[in-house]
């Protein structure tokens, strides 16, 4: 299954230090305020010079730095300064601060979900090719347009649309294509079967 959530679609909400848009949560009737998801993928806008993050006590988090210059401190005083396109993650447990401005794509997983996120640089010309290998495979494009295809099935994509394939058939393949250098950032989750 492939669904596009265009920006238009994301839930937005404030939080303590800006906005966030809800990407994809699962199960879709599970909430925020509530933590009954198995895992969420959002992007968040860091507006203000210091903020402390929500925490998740059950969950373990993926921070991706789209844009800015944020650093973060953890319970002991652990600190890790980010700049775009660096990821940290740790656990929704810990009492964390972040200190500057940005913008940032975060993946928060319970403990039957494992993800990752990644990075993939596209230029104009080339077209990027990928086989998904995970359950849920997330395309989310923050700075710009590109064009997904699948068999006879394609995709216009707009900056910050994101795109998530469910359950992809063995062997499916996907290209990218785009007319300007940008980047990509592919969100992989696995969840237990229970």
């Amino acid at each position: 299954m492939i669904q596009l959530i265009p920006r238009a679609r994301q839930k937005t909400t404030k939080w303590s230090g800006g906005e966030t848009s809800e990407l994809f949560i699962d199960p879709p009737q599970a909430s925020l305020a509530a933590q009954d998801f198995l895992f969420r993928i959002s992007t968040a806008s860091v507006a203000c010079g210091a903020s402390e993050f929500t925490l998740f006590p059950q969950k373990q988090r993926i921070l991706l730095l789209l844009e800015g210059d944020i650093t973060l401190t953890f319970r002991e005083g652990e600190s890790i300064r980010l700049k775009p396109m660096q990821s940290a993650a740790f656990s929704g447990a810990w009492h964390t601060q972040s200190r500057g401005t940005g913008r940032n794509l975060n993946l928060i997983l319970s403990p039957s979900a494992k993800g990752s996120v990644k990075v993939i640089k596209l230029r104009p010309g080339k077209v990027w090719r990928f086989s998904p290998q995970t359950r849920f495979t997330g395309l989310y494009f923050p700075f710009g347009s590109a064009h997904v295809t699948a068999g006879d099935s394609g995709y216009s994509i707009q900056k910050r649309d994101f795109l998530l394939i469910s359950n992809p058939a063995e062997g499916m393949i996907f290209d990218v294509d785009t007319l300007c250098e940008q980047y990509l950032i592919m969100t992989g989750v696995e969840l237990d079967d229970q």
